[in-house]
């Protein structure tokens, strides 16, 4: 293969050992993906979860609300990015915001499933036990979604990742994977665009396997995933 287009092994990873402990290499790069993907997750996750329980055990909620969150999640976020450049300004605001809009109706989606798994039956008998408000709310509704809110979460977060990345190879900044990778195929720097690659597969690989370790202790009474 030509090396132009298709790094060695040995070239790829000789740019990722150098490009990662450079001042303002591949390292930093990482740095500011990862902060910008979780910023996205995190908000996304603390919008979405209660927004999914609303919708999974409230029927008009439901009603009213699917078809505008089917519809939002349609939408490619990456065409609406310039209107989230035109909203939130060039800095780090709108490159967060695209992935909170993406991972935002993912996280609804996946919450709203794990309480309608859970069907009425559960709800109201604990109705007609009485319980105190606090109660139907973890019993109800948090505990029997956890499984798919943290199933959502999982997804979320690697949706997060990529997008962050795809914002930025459209959008001018100074630092990030995304950035890197363009600047480097645009100016034939094939190792380091593979290191760069590498590096972002790395990294997500690591965050799966951190959710991952994390389902059991959450949710104990889950049989454990092979």
């Amino acid at each position: 293969m030509d090396p132009l287009f298709l790094a060695s092994p040995r070239a790829t990873f000789a740019a990722l050992r150098s490009g990662f402990f450079q001042p303002l290499g591949l390292g930093w790069d990482l740095v500011y993906t990862l902060l910008r993907a979780l910023g996205g997750f995190c908000i996304a996750s603390i919008l979405g979860v209660p927004l999914g329980l609303l919708l999974g055990g409230n029927s008009l909620a439901r009603r009213l609300l699917s078809s505008l969150i089917d519809g939002l999640r349609s939408m490619p976020a990456t065409a609406l990015f310039p209107v989230f450049l035109l909203a939130f300004g060039g800095g780090e605001a709108s490159k967060v915001a695209v992935a909170i809009f993406v991972c935002l109706w993912a996280m609804v989606i996946y919450t709203a499933s794990g309480v309608m798994i859970t069907g009425e039956t559960r709800r109201f008998l604990l109705r007609q036990h009485k319980v105190t408000r606090s109660q139907f709310f973890l019993d109800g509704l948090l505990y029997p979604a956890l499984p798919n809110i943290l199933g959502g979460m999982r997804a979320t977060l690697s949706l997060a990742f990529v997008i962050t990345i795809g914002v930025e190879m459209l959008v001018g900044t100074k630092l990030g994977l995304g950035h890197s990778i363009y600047v480097a195929q645009t100016t034939y720097q094939i190792p380091t665009m593979y290191a760069a690659v590498v590096l972002a597969a790395i990294a997500g690989i690591i965050l799966n396997r951190l959710l991952l370790l994390l389902i059991p202790l959450v949710v104990r009474w889950e049989a454990p995933q092979r």
